[in-house]
């Protein structure tokens, strides 16, 4: 996604110089990030509560 970068430790200075380096290209990949308030997954999952609720699953 680009959003971020793993690192198992942040005792190297050389993951933290590469993570600033990196700094732009991830404010670019965030800037085009829309969020929707996770309504697809909240309906999926009121759509899931209801068929459990009523005995289908």
């Amino acid at each position: 996604l680009g959003y971020g970068r793993y690192a198992p430790d942040l005792e190297s200075a050389d993951t933290i110089h590469r993570f600033l380096e990196d700094l732009p290209a991830m404010k670019g990949a965030l800037a085009s990030y829309a969020q929707d308030g996770n309504r697809a997954l909240l309906s999926d999952l009121d759509e899931h509560l209801d068929r459990a609720a009523a005995g289908v699953y």
